[in-house]
């Protein structure tokens, strides 16, 4: 699942996420765009705040769940 599609599921804004999870909101907003790839520390924090729906193998999809 990606960050825009958890957030839009949730119905939580990128600000409401990033507050949250003590991300920048600017940071949350370029991976919610896929602008961006979150590094590791990150992505461990999204992954941990959305409950391991969103992971690597959501930005990297040759990654196996």
């Amino acid at each position: 699942m990606t960050l825009d599609q958890y957030l839009t599921m949730q119905r939580i804004t990128a600000a409401e996420f990033a507050r949250d999870t003590r991300l920048s909101r600017q940071q949350v907003s370029r991976y919610r765009r896929g602008e961006t790839l979150p590094r590791p520390r990150p992505m461990a924090v999204i992954r941990r705040a959305s409950g391991g729906l969103v992971g690597p193998e959501d930005w990297y999809p040759e990654v196996k769940r």
